[in-house]
């Protein structure tokens, strides 16, 4: 009699969470990053700077590619690159031929010291290594 009851509260329990957990997952994940909620409507501006990053590049790209996904907000990914010595140039092109239109373009520069505007969301990715 009393394994009856045990199965019973563990399916309550269970279906219990399964109820809750879409609901917690949202109230998580949209306070997770609140400038990007706030415009769905404008591209999220992302810049990539990189220098021998070919073991962080992949993992990056597919974050916000992810994240463009589920937030539905739409991206522009630009890429300032300084003379990498590994595979990071290959990867970008790999990067482009895999998510087309993901990565408006490719800079070649050593040092950027420019400022976004207030009113545009921009998230800075710094890749270089060391």
């Amino acid at each position: 009699m009393e394994g009856w009851y045990i199965a019973g509260m563990t399916a309550a329990l269970y279906v219990t969470l399964i109820q809750f957990l879409p609901w917690l997952g949202r109230i998580i994940f949209e306070y997770a990053h609140p400038p990007a909620g706030r415009m769905k409507n404008k591209p999220l501006n992302v810049e990539l700077l990189v220098h021998n990053s070919e073991d962080r590049l992949e993992g990056a790209i597919r974050y916000v590619a992810w994240f463009s996904f589920v937030e539905g907000i739409p991206l522009s990914v630009c890429v300032y690159e300084s003379d990498s010595d590994d595979m990071t140039s290959v990867l970008l092109r790999k990067a482009e031929e895999d998510w087309p239109g993901l990565i408006r373009e490719v800079r070649a520069e050593k040092n950027r010291y420019e400022t976004v505007s207030s009113e545009d969301a921009c998230w800075t990715l710094d890749l270089r290594a060391g």
